[in-house]
């Protein structure tokens, strides 16, 4: 009965003990969770902050190629100005030469003005297709001359048209 009432209290001891363990295991336990929340709350404010994030990236991306567009756009408007310029400049200096004495008239656009109407502009446009930035000169030898001439300024090619050689 003694030993009985040893191994009695042995096992009350134990069982205090386990629970004491389990006790601190629980709260462990929940400190673990808590911090598991807390956590998992950090993981979902990032995710939506990446995604918040990530919209506006795709956004601002979407605005450079827009404004990269519009940038070759004016680089494009740019160079078409400058090589009008320089054809214009180019045509101005072959009227002005003393050897083509009055053979260089000019655009075929700018001899095409129409009582300075815009409404005609289209049609004539369209009209004149590709030659409409053709220059009219007298003759193929003035021809000639005007591209030697665009050779030796290293200026871009030009299309001449000869007023003897045209056929209507």
């Amino acid at each position: 009965a003694r030993e009985l009432n040893q191994t009695l209290q042995q096992l009350e001891v134990e069982s205090e003990e386990l629970e004491v363990g389990l006790k601190e295991k629980r709260s462990e336990e929940e400190t673990l969770e808590q911090k598991l929340k807390a956590k998992q709350q950090k993981q979902k404010q990032s995710l939506t902050l990446h995604k918040k994030h990530s919209a506006r990236r795709d956004q601002l991306q979407m605005k450079l190629g827009e404004l990269e567009g519009q940038m070759r756009e004016a680089k494009s408007y740019r160079k078409q100005r400058e090589r009008d310029a320089k054809m214009f400049a180019a045509i101005v200096s072959l009227k002005e030469q003393p050897s083509y004495g009055g053979r260089v008239y000019g655009r075929l656009s700018e001899l095409c003005k129409i009582a300075e109407s815009k409404k005609y502009m289209l049609a004539i446009t369209v009209a004149l297709g590709k030659h409409m930035d053709a220059v009219v000169v007298e003759d193929t030898n003035t021809a000639k001359e005007c591209i030697q001439w665009l050779k030796n300024k290293f200026l871009p090619p030009m299309t001449f048209l000869p007023l003897r050689n045209l056929k209507v």
